[in-house]
């Protein structure tokens, strides 16, 4: 069934996975969950081996969601299987911070594990390094030009979701932080949003709205 479109949540089955698992959360059908269990075991064979690491295009993606929707059918020996290729997806040292195919996409599925599986199902030891990671990589870039926070996908600055820094903080205010880095990133992120809307509409009158 995968063979002949991707794997992945963004463009191939595990998007038909998703809508499935949701359905079976409203119906209880069983039908539903016997055709998410099938959509997963082709994705994960399909996906073994790739390089591609994120919750939405990505690894962990199916192995989040397989880990999530044999846990609903009850088999925790299967579930365990997938938690465990789960833990076996490592980091490349040049993998970029943005949502679509870097750090923050992996740590999207680390929360997706601990909201459905359970509390530090991916602990919090691991997910801080990753965290701090981008943390330092925003303030880095951001002290070559103005703004506070920033971030790049192959040399170039984004503010949306899939790549820039608006999906970043997305996922970053949802992770468990420590002190200094929840204040670190309401003033630097709240700061770089101010100054790309007073770049792009200086008259604007929401500038009393960031001051």
């Amino acid at each position: 069934m995968c063979e002949t479109l991707p794997s992945t949540l963004s463009l191939g089955f595990l998007g038909q996975l998703t809508c499935c698992s949701e359905a079976y959360l409203v119906t209880a059908n069983k039908t539903d969950l016997g055709l998410c269990s099938e959509i997963v075991k082709a994705c994960d064979s399909t996906s073994f081996g790739s390089k591609d690491i994120t919750f939405i295009c990505g690894r962990a993606g199916v192995c989040a969601l397989g880990a999530v929707v044999v846990k609903y059918s009850g088999d925790e020996r299967l579930m365990n299987y997938y938690l465990s290729r789960f833990n076996e997806i490592k980091l490349p040292r040049s993998l970029p911070d943005e949502l679509l195919y870097g750090r923050v996409g992996f740590l999207w599925a680390c929360l997706f594990l601990n909201k459905h599986i359970g509390q530090g199902t991916v602990p919090p030891t691991y997910t801080g390094a990753v965290v701090s990671e981008i943390i330092k990589n925003g303030i880095r870039l951001a002290n070559k030009g103005r703004c506070p926070l920033m971030f790049e996908w192959y040399g170039e600055k984004y503010w949306g979701a899939a790549h820039g820094l608006v999906g970043i903080m997305h996922v970053l205010m949802r992770m468990e932080l420590i002190i200094d880095e929840k204040e670190m990133l309401k003033h630097r992120g709240c700061c770089s949003f101010s100054h790309d809307v007073m770049s792009k509409v200086p008259s604007s009158r929401l500038w009393g709205c960031f001051k």
